[in-house]
Formats: structure tokens, sequence, C-alpha cells
């Protein structure tokens, strides 16, 4: 999966090592594609830079801490770059984050021979895109599909519903000076540990890009319907906000040091529960409730491999372990700025899992076969009273500390009495339940499970020999789901698995698990749901945003323990 993921939080794209833009959706990231060339090239539409003649090499990397991509193509005397980014920068103290694609082409050396095709659609393919909203400025004319020599800097701008004034040059250039000072200020703001670095900054770029500045939102991942594997018919929209998901989001950037994040999401939050009288599972990027699921028939799919789908018909779940999440994310926040409203959402959340205690659910797998009580929910029940347990003795909140109190009792008496499967020394995925799932080897990463226990170890060992496989990389389960069988692993699980090793102390084996994961992302840097353990194939959504908290959490855990950062810990208390 040759893709590369820019964005400004007002819109993202995905560019394949070719220069070609494979995944442009506007003016949200919810929105049809205006190029998606990812889900039908046929239909797709298509925004591509290339050499005219053959005989061309090409790579593809990052500019060092930013978000702005550059790819060079090269040949004996001749050889061009194409620089790709979304203007994001301070202007005069306000952020600014046009919703505009800036292409710079530059001739490094000799004059050759380029190739600009320029043919956007909307409506998921089925209609040209709309004129004076869709609009490409260049600061040369040139013919779409045609070949012309690239004698100087050439610049385009694609955008929704914005002109750029003046020369576009000196616009463009502007731009990219102040987008590039703009990253590198933020990454340099950040806590970040000696070792895996790199891997961290890429990381945490690409979860910022996930955050839909407009409404605070944060979504999964860029696309919809990359399949789990091949001909898997597991093809769903990662393109919304998941209590869940965002949670782990926030909570790995303020790991790091950056909390804006935090902010404006626990700000979506509010709106959310404002609005409405139930919680669910997921939501639009607006906050919509509603996000019917659709299959889109006249397109063939990643590779071909359809169907593609738009919504997500998950949001009709019940999905218990949200409660705890959100409790988790409003936590930090409300600690630092205490205010009614906040004090109100989280009393709310407490009698939700109070209510709802004893019922079951569909579980963070979103498995569509008969509910059940999921121990990861009362995991997070049980985190969710820690969080108020840690409100109510800061802020001496004696209402806050005794319900925190309370439901984590309440929650660990359930999951080690029904839960704990002796014989076999692993907790179950449910309550009366056999199965192995790696969502629980959480447990030992939020402290839960003390990592030096006996316990701990025969968990850790006993998920182990169930669910990785023999190239080292770990499947969410090995039981039906109601969806038929599944072959990839899920990205994430190995990388828990790893973190929950460097809790324990065994750093070396952490080590080698996280570069197991590590080597297998594409070229830069980036990681999907989904990994097929026999060829190493990225699958799934992408990028995806559980994939880079991973890689935080665990590169923490590590400096933590090592002692080579600046954070004193980085495991909840």
């Amino acid at each position: 999966m040759d893709l590369a993921l820019i964005g400004n939080c007002s819109f993202q794209a995905l560019i394949n090592s070719q220069a070609h833009v494979q995944w442009l959706c506007l003016p949200r990231f919810d929105s049809s594609f205006v190029v998606g060339p990812l889900v039908d090239k046929a239909q797709g539409g298509e925004f591509s830079i290339e050499p005219a003649e053959d005989g061309f090499t090409v790579e593809q990397r990052y500019i060092e801490e930013t978000a702005i991509l550059e790819t060079v193509w090269s040949r004996p005397g001749e050889s061009f770059s194409v620089t790709d980014f979304a203007p994001r920068y301070l202007d005069e103290g306000s952020l600014s984050r046009p919703r505009v694609l800036v292409r710079k082409l530059r001739a490094l050396e000799g004059r050759p021979s380029v190739r600009c095709t320029y043919e956007p659609v909307y409506d998921y393919g089925r209609s040209p895109a709309p004129k004076g909203v869709v609009q490409l400025q260049s600061s040369e004319a040139f013919v779409s599909g045609r070949s012309f020599e690239l004698r100087e800097t050439v610049y385009l701008a694609l955008s929704w519903r914005h002109e750029i004034p003046g020369d576009l040059a000196d616009a463009c250039e502007e731009f990219l000076g102040k987008t590039l000072a703009h990253w590198r200020d933020w990454v340099r703001a950040l806590n970040l540990p000696l070792a895996f670095r790199d891997e961290v900054i890429r990381s945490a770029i690409t979860l910022k890009l996930h955050q839909y500045e407009d409404s605070g939102a944060i979504t999964a991942a860029a696309t919809t319907s990359i399949p789990e594997h091949a001909d898997s018919g597991r093809n769903w929209d990662y393109r919304f906000c998941w209590p869940r998901d965002s949670y782990f989001t926030v909570d790995a950037l303020q790991k790091l040091g950056s909390d804006s994040e935090s902010r404006a999401y626990v700000a979506y939050l509010q709106e959310i529960a404002r609005e409405n009288k139930a919680f669910q599972p997921l939501y639009g990027i607006g906050g919509e409730t509603r996000v019917e699921e659709e299959i889109l028939s006249h397109l063939a799919g990643y590779q071909g491999d359809g169907p593609v789908r738009i919504g997500n018909q998950a949001y009709t779940q019940v999905q218990y372990d949200i409660f705890g999440e959100m409790l988790c994310a409003i936590e930090p926040i409300y600690r630092d700025a205490p205010s009614a409203s906040l004090r109100g959402l989280v009393l709310r959340l407490l009698s939700e899992i109070d209510t709802h205690f004893e019922e079951p659910d569909a579980g963070l797998w979103e498995k569509r076969d008969e509910p059940a009580r999921h121990t990861f929910s009362l995991l997070m029940h049980w985190l969710g009273g820690r969080a108020a347990c840690n409100l109510g003795t800061h802020l001496d909140d004696a209402e806050l500390l005794e319900r925190g109190q309370r439901i984590m009792e309440r929650a660990r008496g359930c999951m080690d009495d029904e839960c704990w499967l002796e014989e076999e020394g692993f907790y179950a995925e449910t309550v009366g339940g056999v199965h192995a799932d790696a969502s629980l080897l959480f447990m030992i990463s939020v402290g839960y499970l003390d990592a030096t226990d006996a316990r701990a170890h025969r968990h850790l060992e006993a998920l182990s020999k169930r669910l990785q496989g023999e190239e080292g990389l770990f499947r969410r389960y090995v039981h039906d789901d109601g969806l038929g069988e599944t072959h990839s692993s899920f990205t994430v699980c190995t990388l828990w698995y790893a973190e929950a090793l460097a809790w324990r102390g065994e750093l070396a084996e952490a080590t080698r698990v996280l570069n197991s994961v590590l080597c297998r992302a594409n070229h830069v840097g980036l990681l999907s749901e989904d990994i097929d353990p026999r060829t190493g194939t990225l699958w799934g959504n992408f990028p995806q945003t559980y994939s880079h908290v991973g890689i935080i959490r665990c590169a923490l855990a590590m400096a933590s323990l090592r002692g080579d950062q600046t954070l004193a810990s980085t495991r909840p208390e």
C-alpha cells in the first residue's frame, strides 16, 4: 500500500509513490472523493504528475518533521521533484488551513518532459466535479494529459471554494515556508523518546491529521472500503468518529505533550451530549447521529475487491465500553479546567455505566453475532471509574470519588470472578466465555493487572499461545464472529503485546516485537489496520489511527522504563 497521507485538519489526501493522487475527499473527510482511483480506477478521476518518457526511477519521502511530501523522479541528465502539501500555518495569531492541495513541480537537472492529468469527479464518480467549487489554478498553462517541458517551477493548487489571489507562485511559496515552519514548531514541542523517535514523530503527525478541526472530531482512518484481507467482504467506512478510537488518539498525543487535540475533542463530546439523550458507538464528524450504510455498486472497489460502502451501520449497535473511554478523555481537561457542564457530563457517564453494567453489547470489534457481556467493556468501566476517582481526589469531590470507587470494585469483581479462566490462565473475551481476545492484552498496559503479578504473566502467555501466529503477528480472535472467517492480523494487537511486554520489563523482546511491525510499514512509515501474515501485505483502511497509537504507546512505555525521555511515566495511575 504505497500511499502517503497529507492534510491540514480540514481535508486529507493520499498520494502514491508515483505522485498520483489516489484519494481526496472534499470539503470534509467524509465527503465524496474528488479524486478516488483508490476504489475505482475507471470512475475515480485522476490527478497525476509523471515523466512523459521512460527510464526514470522514483523516490518518495516526507520532509523531516512535517506533513509535506516530496517525490523525486530521476534518470541520467534529468530529474524533477513534486512537492505536495496542504497549507497549515498561523496567520496573525489565527490558524489558517484552507482546503487547498498545493503541488509544486521543480526541475532539478535538465529540462525533463512531464505530463499532468487532471480529471476531477464528484458524487463518488457519478458526476463531474462541480465547476466553480472544485477548481485548479496553475502558474503555467497546460493541457491535461499532454506533456510539456519543465523549464521553470510550476505550481498547481486544487481547491474547494478557495481562489488564491495574486501571484500563484508567490502565494504557494509562502504557504510552503509557513507550513514547514508550523509542523516543525509543533513537533519540537513534543516530549519524544530517544529510541524510535522518527517513528513516533511520523505517528504523531498522522494522528494529528485525523482530527477534523472544524468540529474536534477524530476519525479512525482516512479511507473507506479497503478490505481486511482479499475477498473478505469486510469493507467498512472508517471516516467517522468512534469515541473509543478517539480517546486512544488524544491520549497518545497527550502523552507526547500535545493537549489541544484533547480539548477540541472534549468540546465535540460536550456538543454531542447536549444534543442527544443517548450515546452511540460512532458519530459523523459534524456530530451527525445517523450515518446510514450504503453499498455503491457502481464502484469496483480497492484492487477490484468490493463492495464499496459509505456510512457505517455500526452506529446502531450497543457498545458500552464507550462510557469509560469518554470519561478518560474528559479527565485531564476537567482536572485542569473544572466546570459545571463537564461535571454534569462525568456524572451522566457514570450513571450510564451503572445502568448498563449487566447488559450485553456488541463489543469493541463490532461483531454482528449475538450480544454478550464483553470483558473489554468491563475493563473500560473499571478505567472510567478510575478516571472519576482521580478527579474526585484531585478536586476534593467526594461524590466522584465514591462513585468511581464503586464502579471499579464492581468491574473488578465481575472480571476476576466471571471472566478469569484459572485452568487456562487468561481472562476470556466474555463473561462465562472461553475465547481469547487480543484487546485484553490491554489489561497490563492500563494497570488493571500489575505487570509483575503471576496472573499477568499467565494471561500474556496464554493470549500469545492462542492468538500469535508463527510469523509473530496477532489476530484479534480466532473464533467465528458472525461475519465469517478472518485471516489477517490486526496491526495494533501486536503492538499491544509489545507494550505489555515492555511494562513487564521484557524490553529486548518488546523491541523485537515492535520492530516486527515497523518493518512491515510502507515506504513512508505508515500502517494500515491489518497485515496479511503470509505476505506482509497491508490491508484494511489506511492509515489506521489505532496502529499509530500503538507505536507511540509502545515506544513511550519502553522509554519510560529506560528513563530516556522527559515524561516521568506514560502509564495511567
